[in-house]
């Protein structure tokens, strides 16, 4: 494991993505399938084009290359132009290819992926709009969707901000008011939000953030519970150790970055990564199954999955020295490079892997998709940006970025 192969799996994954421009309609095409073939037509959603926008904001920022900068500029502009709602205020769930809305609710999901994007375009670029856009994303969810007690925030609502039931990212249950998954996403782009200007009210909500983790989210069994009802009771014990794991090293970040010193939150960041190492793992494979639930272990490999186990992984390792972490990061890397990394020409990762290591097929034997409105360039990019910079911290003890 090496710097060097970040880099240019990043190089190699921001080219894929960057051929996925549309240039007749704007942003990003919505769909490329298995056979490597773009679907013009195919939806085009906001949280995918805000994680362009962040993906390539990011590689710009690291590298100062004009292409990506190009990159970024197409995604902020579609979303400025047909995500934002300029009667309400906040992004579009969906839009259709030409940019017109065809699922104008919002969901918190989907905002904080705006603040995230618009907040990584602002530091990259200096662009002010851009700035003021997750501004006041960042207002209208603390005035629409913060609960009275400010124990988390209520997630789905109409265009005009009443709010409905959930059913856009989790599976719809009678009794589902909360998600970790929302939540968690809202913790990372506030503490974006928070980079740009030390503002005090984000501070706060960060802060607000942590401790709901600290305090509601993760179980003293050492594992997130995933949803919860209104009154912030756990549906039921299903681990995800995906998300566990990329919540131990966003959590950490989020300390680091207003400078809290919680010893209780730090310690239940490392028993995370622990757990997750511990029961989580291949044994066969080294890679990261995908949950436990009710007892029975599911063990797809998706691709995110793997991509937020190596950051994950190597971020305990830095932390702790623990060569079990940077084997861990090892050895679901080197899962990476033999079974999700598509060798044919011009391509990106597979989606999943079941537990032989087949490409997964639905019940219409159809195979997913190597980009759509889940599967894009963030996860992967950001891996491999985060990986070049902390194994170089790691060695060499340099603050310089990378890419």
């Amino acid at each position: 494991m090496n710097e060097h192969d970040f880099r240019l799996e990043a190089e190699r994954i921001l080219t894929f993505w960057s051929k996925m421009i549309d240039p007749k309609f704007g942003g990003f095409i919505g769909e490329i399938n298995f056979d490597q073939q773009k679907q013009p037509h195919a939806v085009k959603g906001g949280v995918m084009t805000s994680r362009y926008l962040w993906t390539y904001a990011r590689a710009f920022a690291l590298s100062k290359d004009q292409c990506w900068r190009r990159c970024a500029d197409q995604a902020f502009d579609f979303l400025e132009q047909h995500l934002w709602d300029q009667a309400d205020g906040g992004i579009y769930w969906l839009v259709d290819y030409q940019g017109k809305p065809i699922d104008p609710i919002k969901h918190l999901y989907a905002q904080a992926f705006a603040i995230y994007g618009l907040s990584e375009y602002y530091l990259a670029t200096g662009n002010s709009k851009a700035l003021a856009l997750a501004k006041q994303t960042f207002n209208l969810i603390i005035d629409h969707a913060a609960t009275q007690d400010m124990l988390g925030y209520h997630e789905e609502f109409t265009k005009t901000w009443q709010q409905k039931a959930s059913s856009h990212v989790a599976p719809p249950q009678p009794n589902l008011a909360f998600t970790t998954n929302t939540h968690l996403h809202l913790l990372e782009a506030f503490t974006n939000l928070y980079r740009c200007q030390h503002d005090a009210a984000v501070k706060s909500a960060v802060t607000s953030l942590l401790a709901l983790f600290r305090d509601v989210i993760i179980a003293n069994q050492g594992f997130c519970y995933q949803e919860f009802t209104s009154d912030w009771h756990p549906i039921d014990d299903h681990i995800s150790f995906g998300h566990d794991i990329e919540t131990s090293w966003l959590l950490a970040e989020a300390l680091t970055t207003i400078g809290s010193n919680d010893a209780q939150l730090s310690q239940q960041v490392r028993h995370l990564a622990q757990n997750v190492a511990r029961f989580g793992r291949d044994q066969k494979t080294g890679a990261l199954n995908d949950s436990l639930r009710g007892g029975t272990l599911d063990s797809t490999k998706i691709w995110w999955i793997q991509a937020e186990a190596v950051t994950g992984f190597y971020h305990q390792y830095s932390l702790s020295t623990d060569q079990r972490y940077l084997m861990a990061a090892n050895e679901t890397w080197d899962y990476i490079k033999k079974w999700l990394i598509d060798p044919r020409p011009h391509s990106e990762w597979f989606a999943y892997r079941t537990a032989t290591n087949q490409l997964r097929r639905d019940k219409t034997e159809k195979i997913a998709a190597i980009g759509d409105q889940w599967k894009g360039p963030y996860h992967t990019a950001r891996m491999c940006f985060e990986m070049s910079k902390k194994i170089r911290l790691f060695q060499s003890d340099s603050h310089t970025n990378l890419v």
